[in-house]
């Protein structure tokens, strides 16, 4: 695959963790090490920390807490590892090394430092920073988003569309754009809330740490959209429109890239929306972004949204 050069990337990366983990499979069965490699992350993390919850290990992993799950009804099943409900609080279940688990991790310590000491000397073999620039260039993919950069470069060119952060200019297109769309399709469904946020963008979006951008087009503002926090972990977007005579250019697409990146280099771990299923470009055009449907939790902002979606953002 080496002519393909960087398109085959993944590929290449997933051929080599697939070559590595065979590898050390093969390793610990010669030494007639118990466990399996996969499980190894979890009981070197309850190694170095005695008690964990599921929850706990998750974060600690960066992996999600069905995964996490799995794996210890496996553990547990071949005594690896058991549950110990907290004593403080009857309501957390704690994950601990059996002393089983204990032992075979004393016993494997020489082989991992001999795993290590062997990949780290041939990793500098070939470059001192190969290491480095690889951590490097793994958190810049997984913190801005590879889809993002992407749809970015496909769209660059639309018409010679600018997108702009907020300035006052902003102010009368924010609402003129929306009560456009709003007449359009929801006229007798515009509530109170529609309009003082449309009345007030700096104190009810800006002043609460949110975000609106303008597309011009030669100087004319025809598309805009807003970025609220929502919660701690993550945003949500609201009040994207676009002029009627620029629909399906690209400019909404272009909106929601700035969204995108903004919520993930702001560390979120999702982004959502509402929307309406009548609305069926707007509905591709998230979903080709990846957005999810999903069920609210704290139901509908408006009464005219029936969709809820969200963007998961990989953890990094």
């Amino acid at each position: 695959m080496d002519h393909f050069g960087v398109m085959a990337f993944g590929s290449r990366l997933k051929r080599l963790s697939d070559y590595l983990f065979t590898e050390v499979e093969s390793i610990y069965k010669q030494h007639e090490i118990g466990f399996s490699p996969t499980h190894f992350p979890i009981l070197r993390q309850l190694q170095q920390v005695p008690a964990l919850t599921v929850v706990e290990l998750s974060a600690k992993l960066g992996l999600s807490h069905p995964a996490i799950s799995k794996q210890i009804n496996k553990l547990v099943k071949d005594e690896w590892v058991s549950k110990r409900i907290d004593e403080d609080d009857n309501r957390r279940l704690f994950i601990v090394l059996t002393e089983k688990g204990q032992k075979e991790m004393e016993k494997v310590e020489p082989i991992l430092n001999a795993i290590k000491l062997v990949m780290e000397r041939e990793a500098n073999n070939i470059d001192a920073r190969l290491l480095y620039s690889f951590n490097a260039y793994e958190k810049h993919l997984l913190k801005y988003g590879l889809q993002t950069w992407v749809e970015e470069e496909v769209y660059k060119n639309v018409e010679d569309v600018e997108i702009t952060s907020w300035c006052p200019a902003l102010k009368a297109p924010f609402k003129t754009l929306n009560m456009e769309w709003l007449n359009a399709y929801f006229e007798h469904q515009i509530e109170k809330e529609d309009l003082i946020i449309l009345d007030n963008p700096q104190s009810e979006v800006l002043a609460k740490g949110g975000y609106i951008w303008g597309a011009k087009i030669n100087q004319e503002c025809v598309g805009i959209c807003a970025l609220m926090p929502d919660t701690q972990h993550s945003f949500k977007v609201i009040k994207l429109a676009v002029d009627e005579r620029f629909q399906q250019q690209g400019i909404g697409l272009s909106l929601m890239l700035k969204c995108i990146a903004k919520a993930r280099s702001k560390g979120a771990q999702y982004l959502s929306l509402e929307t309406a299923s009548k609305l069926e470009p707007a509905m591709k055009l998230y979903q080709r972004l990846g957005f999810e449907i999903k069920t609210p939790v704290h139901g509908y902002s408006v009464d005219r949204s029936d969709v809820y979606m969200e963007l998961a953002f990989p953890k990094g």
